[in-house]
């Protein structure tokens, strides 16, 4: 009997839920994006690591801008605002794919899914 990596991640990702699968959202921005740090910022795999990029902080504003989000108001200015650096970061991207812009997206990314994640407790 044959196992594939691929199955094992497409079942992991199924069990995960909330605030761990939006964490994982992130961690696979800023590895898509991490991939084009050293160079090679061209083509249709770079173009697709920001339209994810793109989407994902698009669903995020649109969560956050709902009616209903109960998040703090406070948390939810700071959310957009970053939201708002990462659109004219992707933007700026396209037209200049500067080494410095891609490296404080996977930042962004990675930080906002270390805060997504519950934190770990000493056994």
């Amino acid at each position: 009997m044959a196992f594939s990596f691929g199955g094992y991640k497409q079942t992991q990702r199924l069990a995960l839920s909330g605030r761990h699968l939006q964490a994982e959202a992130f961690l696979t921005a800023a590895r898509r994006l991490n991939a084009f740090e050293g160079g090679g910022r061209q083509g249709t795999a770079y173009v697709r690591a920001l339209r994810f990029t793109h989407s994902l902080w698009s669903i995020l504003r649109a969560d956050l801008s709902r009616p209903g989000n109960g998040a703090p108001k406070a948390l939810k200015q700071q959310i957009l605002s970053l939201s708002l650096f990462v659109e004219r970061e992707i933007a700026r991207a396209v037209v200049d794919p500067a080494q410095a812009r891609i490296a404080a997206m996977v930042e962004v990314n990675r930080n906002i899914a270390a805060g997504l994640r519950p934190p770990v407790s000493p056994d």
